[in-house]
């Protein structure tokens, strides 16, 4: 079976310009220790000033990117897909779920960028800081299940503000994961922007391809 050729589609358009940021980011993050300082300044800051409260909403949040939250979430979606006999569908989330983490450890292997000292010296967290894998992943898995409702709908006659509402429901939960990261002083902020660009980057080029596969198909 021969492989479709790539088109310059809109969604590999986004997925090029996440990836020039995302690897600019990286640079600047990795060439630059000061921004680093910086940032552990403002989380230590933010650390006297936090309440118990939004500690445990945090906390709470960055479960919806955790490694339980993402296998509950594969196994259910996998299942779903199946059952409605989308093996499409199935192999597009699950690329999109695990390429995301080898994009996370060859970033952190690479980057080599040591965790907030708050973080690792009461949590015991020894591995890279960036970029953030529960933000990233999060984008990854989130925004991917957006796209195929959305591509899903297309064909029906739904009206375009429930395919919207699929876009926005999952910029929450994913805001809501990289937003957590930093609230718990897990992560510095660049690590979620990072985790950000990242995730968006490969569930759209995953997207434009297999969008191109179903156009050669056709």
């Amino acid at each position: 079976m021969k492989l479709p050729k790539f088109k310059t589609n809109s969604w590999l358009r986004w997925a090029i310009f996440a990836a020039i940021l995302y690897i600019v980011l990286s640079i600047v993050v990795a060439a630059m220790p000061a921004i680093g300082k910086f940032e552990a300044k403002l989380l230590k800051e933010w650390i006297d000033y936090r309440s118990e409260t939004v500690l445990h909403f945090a906390m709470e949040a960055g479960a919806l990117g955790s490694t339980m939250g993402v296998i509950l979430i594969s196994s259910t979606v996998v299942a779903v897909t199946l059952l409605l006999r989308s093996t499409r569908s199935s192999l597009q989330y699950l690329i999109a779920v695990c390429g995301s983490g080898l994009i996370t450890g060859s970033s952190k292997w690479l980057v080599q960028r040591e965790r907030p000292e708050e973080i690792s010296e009461s949590l015991g967290f020894y591995t890279s800081s960036y970029p953030s894998g529960h933000t990233l992943t999060a984008t990854a898995m989130y925004f991917t299940l957006a796209l195929m409702a959305t591509e899903a709908l297309k064909g029906s006659k739904a009206p375009s503000l429930p395919r919207r509402g699929l876009y926005v429901t999952a910029g929450v939960l994913i805001f809501a994961v990289a937003i957590a990261r930093i609230l718990t002083a897990t992560h510095f902020p660049t690590d979620s922007v990072g985790g950000l660009l990242a995730g968006f980057f490969w569930a759209s080029l995953v997207h434009a391809f297999f969008r191109t596969q179903d156009k050669a198909a056709a």
